[in-house]
C-alpha cells in the first residue's frame, strides 16, 4: 500500500466519525492560506456590487429617458399621444388637449372618470389658436436684471407718497 491510498483512507474514516471536520479541512486546505474563507465578508462585498450595478442601471435608464431617447423605442415607432395642454380645476380635476392620430380632443378628467368635451381636426386646432408671441432674448448685458430695475422703480400706486418711484 502506499502513501496515498493510506491518506484516502485515513480521510474517509474522519470524514465518517466527524463530518463537519472533514468539511471544515476541506475548505481550509483550499483557501491559500490555509484559513477558513470569511463568508459574510464576501456576501457584503456581493451585495454591495449588486446594489451598484442596479443603481447604474437605474441611472442609465433615467439619463435615456431625460433625453427623450426612449421615446418610441419601447413601443417600436413614433408617439402615438400627445399632451399639448392641461388645466386644472381643481385637485382631482382637469381639463386636457390632446392629439391622437391627427385629432384634437378635449377631454376632461376627474378622479373618477376621463370624458371626451370636444373633437376637431389637428389643422383646425391649428389654425384658432392665436399666434405666438416672439419670444425677447436675453441681452448680454443683463437682461433679467434691467427687467428686474424697470419693474423695481415702478410704483404700484402712482402719485402715492412714500412710493418708491423715482420720480416722485
Amino acid at each position: 500500500m502506499g502513501f496515498p491510498k493510506i491518506m484516502g483512507g485515513i480521510a474517509v474514516l474522519g470524514a465518517v466519525v466527524r463530518p463537519e471536520a472533514a468539511w471544515a479541512a476541506g475548505a481550509a486546505a483550499a483557501v491559500s492560506g490555509g484559513e477558513a474563507p470569511d463568508l459574510f465578508g464576501a456576501g457584503v462585498k456581493m451585495f454591495a456590487a449588486l446594489l451598484i450595478l442596479m443603481g447604474g442601471l437605474l441611472l442609465a435608464l433615467r439619463l435615456l429617458k431625460r433625453l427623450g431617447l426612449l421615446q418610441g423605442a419601447l413601443t417600436g415607432g413614433p408617439e402615438v399621444i400627445r399632451v399639448l395642454a392641461t388645466r386644472h380645476l381643481s385637485p382631482k380635476s382637469a381639463v386636457t388637449v390632446v392629439e391622437v392620430g391627427g385629432r384634437v380632443l378635449t377631454l376632461g378628467v376627474t378622479g373618477e372618470r376621463i370624458a371626451c368635451l370636444d373633437k376637431m381636426p389637428l389643422s383646425e386646432f391649428q389654425q384658432s389658436r392665436p399666434p405666438k408671441e416672439p419670444e425677447v432674448e436675453a441681452e448680454a448685458g443683463g437682461g433679467f436684471s434691467r427687467r428686474l430695475k424697470a419693474l423695481a422703480g415702478a410704483s404700484p400706486f402712482p402719485g402715492m407718497k412714500g412710493s418708491h418711484d423715482p420720480k416722485s
